[in-house]
């Protein structure tokens, strides 16, 4: 296999960019395995470089049913990046894992995610992959049986919610 389709095969496995994976093939001796490994110590230096800029974009993502519902605040820097499709999908299945953990960010961060990864690398990857600041901000459980006359004051409070967060 040529270095081409190493670096092909490793953008399509890792998301990451296309300089990064050349950079990576050729310092692992064309070794995919040990590239990937050179991409997550690069990911995990670049998202601690990037922890000083101001994450003030993003998205609020909520999951429920009709027992509770949870509200998560997703940052990033830009609203380019707030809409990019795998930063929503992220938030998404986010905001499900945070209804399963009642909103407890030290069971969050450990979850498991689709991918098989914990959230924290997850977070790491989405990091180095788009290249911003990326946090979990605030998050909220409601809980209560939701019943006709509950619905009003729930979405006011969740109105309420999006205001604090």
């Amino acid at each position: 296999m040529s270095d081409v389709e190493k670096v092909k095969q490793l953008r399509e496995a890792t998301g990451a960019g296309f300089k990064d994976c050349n950079l990576a093939v050729k310092e692992s001796g064309g070794d995919l395995d040990k590239a990937v490994e050179i991409l997550r110590v690069k990911g995990i230096s670049k998202a601690s470089k990037k922890m000083s800029r101001d994450a003030k974009e993003g998205v609020i993502a909520t999951s429920g049913d009709e027992n509770k519902i949870s509200v998560l605040e997703l940052n990033c820097e830009t609203d380019f990046v707030a809409k990019n499709d795998d930063f929503v999908s992220f938030a998404k299945e986010l905001s499900d894992l945070n209804d399963q953990n009642n909103s407890d960010l030290s069971k969050l961060n450990k979850s498991k995610m689709l991918n098989g990864k914990s959230v924290e690398d997850s977070l790491v990857s989405l990091i180095a992959k788009m290249g911003e600041k990326i946090t979990v901000g605030k998050t909220k459980t409601i809980s209560q049986e939701l019943k006709i006359s509950t619905i009003y004051t729930l979405w006011l409070k969740i109105i309420y919610l999006n205001y604090q967060l």
